[in-house]
């Protein structure tokens, strides 16, 4: 892999972590300060939510890989 394809993904990967970072510092206002539940509670919620997802994504990529479909 050449040095321009290691930039390009490292930009990209940056982009996304910026993106997703902005998405949790905006839900927590949003829980708090809109929705008034209590920073444990907010901080409860948006863990949830990560911890599903660390579930969820190595189980999609196994069956992802067993399924042969048209579309890829």
């Amino acid at each position: 892999m050449s040095e321009t394809h290691i930039l390009a993904y490292s930009v990209g990967h940056f982009c996304n972590d910026l993106c997703a970072s902005m998405w949790f510092i905006y839900l927590t206002y949003y829980l708090q300060y809109v929705v008034h539940l209590s920073a444990t509670i907010a901080a409860s919620a948006q863990l949830s939510g990560q911890i599903a997802d660390g579930i969820t994504t190595p189980l999609v990529g196994v069956l992802s890989d067993k399924i042969k479909c048209p579309a890829g």
